[in-house]
């Protein structure tokens, strides 16, 4: 039996950037300027083409790599004979770990081993029986048929010369023809009966059948009193030692495999209800230069964990498809989970956008070549805090106008949406 172990909280600190510091940050770069600031801010354009390429929406977590853990045990109780391997070992994917004592098992299969071939000698000479009993009635059969015949002709006989025997022995020959019919009659359904009837020979099938099951069975447990190593990995526990007896409830080994990672993270309240089984994420190290993994959610925990703080987070795990020797247990690394992504679309940024003066249609300033501006109305799709996805009024290549405020006081820059104001933000 294996049981794959997922830890429900963190075993490892993650060190969290202060939300409070990072709203204040936001604050600072984007609060409304008073005159004095509005004056030392100077503002110039950029522009970007329309183009196609792949727009997602997301949101991040911290998390950190953990081994992925194995319990392994017995599928039947019993006295441990003997342990091939100990702590510390690496050992490959099916290796013979224990074996549990095997005399009454091995004594099983060869019982149910004589019970099937006792079964199916049995089998064979009913079979033998019932095919000479066919034999037998077949031929008493033949015989009634034959006295049938003959009585018949003899009856006819008497029967077709007028006058020539008496009534007596024409009603003898009657009685003699009724006599044989009956005979046949009943040789006949005896013959039929046998060569018809299968509920012995069913009996005896369904005894071979259960026979084999029951050798099945004792081949299973017998089986079972050896356990193999589900993967590759090194042994960190053994619990119980030879001699010692075990049951199925008992966790015997305890496996960390090497070539199975998993990331764990907790998410936020706010973010929990976008996060579901099998979700695709990115996972990046900054140890690792940044490099990014594919992964996916295996597992939510339904219980919350509440810091100090009072902040609410539930733990997700997460497995790695794909993994190299440097990522190492515990490394700390940012988890992007994607709640939407479309691909080949016509996107912009989303601080292109401006609402109309009625409010209910987006807009974007297009730049010409010759620097002439016109305002269109575009249709939008996915929005994410960067981009927007264009579905209609736009065409790839098309530049869009971007209002940036530089502080000159301070060498601060942040992107404005153009007049009008759009949703979007950094």
């Amino acid at each position: 039996m294996l049981k794959k172990i997922i830890s429900h909280k963190y075993a490892k600190k993650i060190f969290l950037i202060s939300a409070a510091a990072l709203a204040v940050a936001v604050i600072i770069l984007f609060r409304p300027g008073s005159d004095t600031e509005e004056a030392s801010q100077k503002t110039f354009t950029k522009t970007f083409a329309a183009e196609i390429g792949s727009i997602k929406d997301s949101f991040t977590s911290n998390g950190y790599v953990e081994l992925s853990t194995y319990d392994i045990s017995f599928d039947r109780a019993g006295i441990i004979s003997t342990v091939n391997v100990s702590e510390g070992d690496f050992i490959d994917s099916g290796t013979l770990i224990a074996s549990l004592s095997s005399e009454d098992y091995e004594s099983a299969v060869a019982t149910q081993n004589n019970s099937l071939d006792q079964a199916k000698l049995s089998y064979q000479k009913n079979s033998q029986s019932r095919q000479q009993n066919i034999q037998s009635l077949e031929n008493s059969l033949l015989s009634a048929k034959n006295n049938l015949e003959n009585a018949q002709s003899e009856y006819d006989m008497v029967c077709s010369i007028e006058d020539a025997y008496s009534d007596i022995v024409i009603d003898q020959k009657r009685q003699a023809l009724e006599s044989c019919q009956l005979q046949y009659d009943i040789a006949l359904d005896k013959y039929n009966a046998e060569k018809n009837s299968s509920v012995d020979e069913q009996i005896d099938i369904l005894s071979i059948e259960k026979a084999e099951e029951n050798l099945k069975n004792a081949q299973d447990d017998l089986q079972k009193s050896m356990i193999y190593s589900p993967v590759s990995g090194t042994i960190v526990d053994i619990s119980k030692k030879e001699g010692e007896r075990i049951t199925e409830d008992d966790t015997f080994i305890r496996i960390t495999s090497d070539n199975s990672l998993s990331i764990k993270t907790d998410v936020s309240e706010i973010d929990i209800s976008k996060v579901s089984l099998g979700m695709p994420v990115q996972i990046s190290f900054n140890s690792l230069g940044r490099k990014t993994y594919d992964g996916t959610v295996e597992f939510i925990d339904q219980i919350a964990t509440a810091s100090n703080n009072g902040t609410v987070t539930y733990e997700v795990s997460i497995s790695i498809s794909q993994t190299e020797e440097m990522v190492k247990d515990g490394m700390s690394c940012t988890v992007e989970f994607i709640t939407s992504q479309l691909d080949n679309v016509l996107m912009v940024p989303r601080k292109a956008l401006s609402r109309t003066s009625s409010g209910n249609q987006y807009a974007v300033t297009v730049v010409g070549a010759e620097g002439e501006e016109n305002e269109k109305i575009v249709e939008v799709g996915l929005m994410t805090s960067m981009y927007a996805q264009i579905t209609g009024g736009l065409s790839e290549g098309e530049n869009v106008k971007v209002s940036v405020n530089l502080d000159s006081s301070g060498g601060k820059s942040a992107m404005r949406t153009a007049p009008g104001g759009g949703n979007g933000g950094h």
